[in-house]
């Protein structure tokens, strides 16, 4: 498993959130202003991939200067910066890939894109999933995901496609066992662990697991 860790331009996590994770990964890149994210943490990145319209002059001199290559698209593409990152991210054999400073910023129509970029991995043998502090996550999953953490933690499940079927939880404070989960239907969310060890299993369908914060 080669992981990598891909930072946006939205609001940054904490510097120990964001440090935990770049000392978890193989390869760490910025998404155009993300690398200004990274440089606040003390990590110049291994590539920096946009169109760099929100990046300082500075900020890519200094890249520069520190060897950091730049890959620089045209700001009239049919893809965004995050998409970019994340493919480039694939190619390069990266199989576990966690988007951080993605969920929160200026722009909630890239928010609500981001989540739905995550449906063009789902099924593959890459894992992607948004993170922040705290712990919490939003992964869209087929088959299974295993959490971890504090007994209390919020944890919801939204069906992404029409129908989730098969779907099993073990470890939630309101189990559900081969279930149906209708997309627009709202018994999944607000869901909490129950152990510190759960388990999610679904048999078919798309199903997004937000895990809140442990704050």
């Amino acid at each position: 498993m080669k992981k990598a860790l891909i930072v946006g331009g939205g609001q940054i996590p904490s510097l120990q959130t964001i440090n935990k994770y770049i000392t978890e990964s193989q390869m760490v890149i910025g998404a155009d202003l993300g690398a200004e994210h990274l440089l606040l943490a003390g990590r110049i990145p291994d590539v920096v991939i946009g169109d760099m319209d929100s990046c300082a002059n500075g900020v890519l001199a200094k890249l520069a200067d520190a060897k950091c290559e730049i890959i620089e698209y045209p700001a009239e593409k049919s893809f965004s910066d995050l998409e970019l990152a994340i493919d480039y991210a694939i190619e390069q054999g990266c199989d576990d890939i966690t988007l951080m400073a993605v969920m929160h910023g200026r722009r909630i129509d890239h928010f609500v894109g981001n989540i739905f970029l995550l449906t063009k991995y789902a099924g593959s043998a890459v894992t992607v999933r948004m993170a922040d502090d705290g712990g919490r996550f939003i992964q869209l999953i087929t088959d299974q995901l295993p959490l971890k953490g504090r007994v209390g933690t919020y944890v919801s499940l939204i069906p992404f496609t029409q129908q989730v079927q098969g779907v099993t939880t073990t470890g939630l404070k309101y189990p559900l066992a081969d279930a149906t989960l209708d997309q627009g239907n709202t018994l999944g969310i607000s869901n909490e662990l129950a152990v510190v060890e759960a388990l999610i299993t679904i048999k078919s369908g798309q199903l997004l697991v937000i895990r809140e914060s442990e704050h």
